[in-house]
């Protein structure tokens, strides 16, 4: 039990079991940039963790009290920040409650008394001036490499129909629809977007 990797390189242990074993909400593995912000994450806490003479198999409620309290530093006000680090402390705690590395989950009963926004965020609209210098910026420019054309048309499409790129993530081909009169594609709820059905 002593050698775990938990116990003595715990961002390496979090790195394997990410690669080998995590799942999301859905229990699809998670794609290659999520892991790469969820790594972020864990070695923020654990650093706070080793400062204050604490470890991922022996930090408390108090430790999380202070992390939290550390982190809203960095924090605007009205984000989901908070949230989504202590949702990834509660999945990793609970995976070395089932190892028998830990006794208890801190981070669970405090996840219990959060809640993910309810409604959709305000929408934030460009200006005219500032639409029609990004529409200029949209529009293919003769000899231009096919890489970058192709990325300002995603970056168009994604603009035009207010799909992001964690709801496209998340498509299925199930959820096209091209038997109407225009193609449209059903987006599900995520988080704090509503679920809704956008056309072509």
């Amino acid at each position: 039990m002593r050698d775990d990797p938990w116990l003595i390189a715990p961002e390496d242990a979090y790195a394997a079991w990410q690669r080998e074993e995590a799942t999301g909400a859905d229990r699809r593995a998670f794609a290659d940039q999520s892991i790469v912000q969820h790594r972020s994450v864990f070695s923020r806490f654990n650093d706070y963790l080793v400062g204050h003479r604490a470890t991922v198999t022996s930090y408390g409620a108090d430790h999380l009290d202070g992390f939290f309290t550390d982190l809203a530093q960095d924090c605007a006000p009205g984000t989901t920040t908070r949230l989504r680090y202590l949702k990834l402390i509660d999945r990793f705690t609970r995976h070395l409650v089932d190892l028998d590395l830990r006794a208890d989950n801190p981070a669970a009963q405090m996840l219990a008394n959060e809640t993910w926004p309810g409604d959709e965020p305000t929408p934030i609209y460009l200006s005219s001036d500032d639409d029609a210098r990004l529409q200029a910026v949209c529009v293919p420019t003769e000899g231009v490499a096919f890489k970058e054309l192709r990325n300002t048309a995603i970056v168009a499409l994604f603009l035009a129909s207010g799909v992001t790129a964690a709801e496209l993530r998340q498509l299925r081909v199930d959820d096209l629809d091209v038997d109407g009169e225009r193609p449209t594609v059903f987006v599900e709820k995520h988080r704090p977007r509503i679920a809704r059905r956008v056309a072509d």
